[in-house]
């Protein structure tokens, strides 16, 4: 618990500091992206579960999508079975499975999401997956949606969740097998980050896995609002967990941290 309230204690810390202080550079992740043959720009999210859309990325998803050129496409690989929630809130895991998909679906509504995939793949069982297989499907939904810009979680998953990690790296190398032509990470400053990971330090026992730093930030002041709604439709996540208490404290912060983790032109 004590790692929770340092954690929580940190970030209100960080979202007290001036802006400069972070120093990142503004940028817009629609920038120098062609447009498909229709004139679209197709935007494609690849993560683990059910929240990582709405908590890491959803006021930038919010704000592009305000541009009637962007498509969004939400995929997430994971059913949401966590065995040690199921069990806290005494339920079956079947049961919170059906929770968290209709919560996604909801999410999915504030941020105007054009279609959801959801896979079946148990939480935190990406790593004992055939990776080649998960890479190739991966692949497929970039090519079926015609994605010109993919959206997944950095290499160190922010909090190391080995499902985070994994995801990054099948989406990472799909991407660079794809026509996409922006990849991005949503990332966090490196005193943030920090802290961050060491939240979850035990989690994954692979190799070392390097934080994205930033290389530019989105200002959501205007899209926080139904960012918060985005992310508290995950109440099966948000209250009845220390996660409602670390949002919280997120989304007092004006902005959004990206990293450029690739770029074809």
């Amino acid at each position: 618990m004590w790692k929770n309230f340092s954690l929580v204690l940190f970030l209100g810390l960080m979202a007290a500091l001036p802006a400069r202080a972070l120093m990142v550079p503004a940028g817009d992740m629609l920038a120098g992206v062609r447009p498909g043959p229709d004139g679209k720009i197709d935007v494609l999210t690849v993560f683990a579960h059910e929240d990582d859309e709405s908590i890491y990325g959803g006021g930038t998803l919010i704000k592009i999508k305000k541009d009637p050129r962007v498509r969004l496409h939400i995929l997430c690989l994971c059913r949401g079975n966590w065995p040690e929630q199921a069990k806290d809130l005494g339920i079956e895991e079947d049961y919170l499975v059906s929770i968290r998909t209709q919560e996604l679906l909801s999410a999915a509504a504030v941020l105007k999401a054009d279609d959801v995939t959801h896979w079946n793949y148990d939480d935190l069982e990406l790593a004992k997956l055939d990776q080649a297989k998960l890479l190739a499907d991966i692949l497929a939904v970039m090519n079926q949606t015609g994605a010109e810009i993919v959206i997944t979680h950095d290499p160190a998953g922010i909090t190391r969740n080995s499902d985070h990690i994994v995801c990054s790296r099948q989406a990472t190398a799909a991407f660079s097998q794809s026509p996409a032509q922006r990849l991005y990470y949503p990332t966090l400053p490196a005193p943030i980050y920090k802290v961050a990971m060491y939240l979850e330090r035990q989690e994954w026992q692979g190799d070392v896995v390097t934080p994205a730093e930033p290389t530019f930030d989105v200002d959501i002041r205007a899209e926080r609002d139904l960012k918060r709604m985005a992310c508290y439709e995950h109440a099966s996540q948000i209250s009845f967990s220390d996660l409602g208490t670390v949002v919280n404290i997120l989304l007092k912060f004006p902005k959004e941290y990206w990293a450029l983790g690739g770029k074809k032109d």
